[in-house]
């Protein structure tokens, strides 16, 4: 059975498409969206990769003080929120996993597919022009 790790969810106009990514490891909260805009009044093809990031609290974990646990998780909290204090953010980052060649091949399609998507409206958009 093949997996399907893009899925388009769809367009909107002629201009946009929008595709759900999914990581290798299966999660929702851990896909990312792809989506591609042309820009008429520019000129100009965009790809935009939206991910969410989550900050987590629980790293730096030490077995020999799991009893203690609560005390690590609320000094991580609190250095967290002294950061956002003292300089407006955090930094956070999170991995996105492709690991197999079917998935690699499903996103460079989805990247093809939805640039003919936009170049075929465009073309159609100015075919339509020159019979007016």
């Amino acid at each position: 059975m093949d997996k399907q790790f893009v899925m388009k969810f769809g367009s909107i106009g002629d201009d946009f498409v929008y595709y759900r990514i999914a990581c290798d490891c299966a999660s929702e909260n851990c896909d990312m969206s792809l989506s591609m805009e042309r820009d008429e009044e520019y000129d100009r093809f965009y790809i935009n990769i939206d991910k969410k990031l989550r900050a987590s609290v629980y790293w730096n974990s030490v077995e020999e003080w799991l009893k203690f646990d609560w005390v690590r998780v609320l000094k991580n909290k609190l250095l967290m929120c002294w950061k956002i204090l003292t300089t407006g953010y955090i930094e956070v980052s999170e991995s996105f996993i492709i690991k197999e060649e079917e998935h690699a091949q499903q996103f460079i399609d989805a990247l093809v597919e939805g640039r003919d998507f936009l170049i075929e409206t465009k073309q159609k958009k100015e075919s339509n022009d020159v019979k007016e």
